[in-house]
């Protein structure tokens, strides 16, 4: 569901991380934890702190692991990561992604990865942090 802001609610979130471990499927990466972040018992039974700030822990190509926190909007526009997720992006920079999923309520959703989304992007306080539109399709890489 949507809501007033064009944002998508907590049980479609769940949509979108299921929908990226498809995305890394065809790529034949491997995601090694599909995490609930709105669940911290199962964050917990995984071996991770309770609120671990990422959707999805997956491997990149040297087996190390990669952090994917995912975002969705109905539209194109600003979204907003929680303290707890920034203060991650913070701490794990170029070994985090924040996945963008813009025009969710459309026939042709869109992802847009950026790799170190603390490093590379602005953002502004307003109880977590506020990401622009126009600074993540800048900023995302090509899908090719």
């Amino acid at each position: 569901m949507v809501n007033q802001g064009g944002l998508r609610s907590r049980s479609d979130k769940r949509g979108f991380a299921r929908t990226t471990i498809i995305f890394f499927r065809e790529r034949r990466r491997p995601v090694s934890r599909r995490l609930s972040a709105t669940m911290p018992e199962k964050a917990v039974l995984q071996g991770l702190e309770e609120w671990p700030g990422i959707d999805l822990l997956s491997r990149n190509g040297n087996g190390g692991p990669n952090a994917i926190e995912v975002k969705g909007r109905a539209g194109v526009g600003e979204i907003e990561v929680s303290d707890n997720e920034w203060a991650k992006a913070c701490n794990l920079r170029e070994r985090y992604w924040l996945y963008v999923v813009f025009n969710c309520a459309g026939a042709h959703p869109e992802l847009h990865r950026i790799q170190d989304p603390f490093g590379k992007l602005i953002a502004r306080a307003k109880g977590g942090v506020v990401l622009d539109a126009a600074s993540i399709l800048q900023t995302a890489e090509r899908n090719t």
